[in-house]
């Protein structure tokens, strides 16, 4: 049986969704891994004061993040996201 219009849509909301969770949980866990790479960096240049070694720079990260208003809104799709949802796969991996 082919899919209809509405099938595809719902498809692609989900596809959508997902990647917007998932997206979600990567800026999360860039976060919280920032969070630590400060703390460390603070620990490291504690110590290096006190050994009268110089501090480390550079540890900020390189890239910005920038969601939507109210926070994410859109995600960036992957070709294998892609290609389940040309070939009517789904969701399942």
């Amino acid at each position: 049986m082919s899919k209809n219009f509405n099938d595809w849509l719902a498809e692609g909301e989900d596809l959508y969704n997902t990647a917007v969770a998932e997206l979600e949980e990567l800026v999360q866990q860039r976060n919280e891994i920032d969070q630590r790479l400060s703390a460390k960096q603070d620990e490291v240049n504690q110590i290096a004061k006190v050994i009268g070694k110089p501090e480390v720079e550079g540890a900020e990260p390189d890239v910005e993040i920038v969601g939507g208003e109210g926070g994410v809104r859109r995600a960036p799709n992957s070709s294998n996201t892609i290609a389940r949802a040309l070939t009517g796969q789904g969701l399942a991996r």
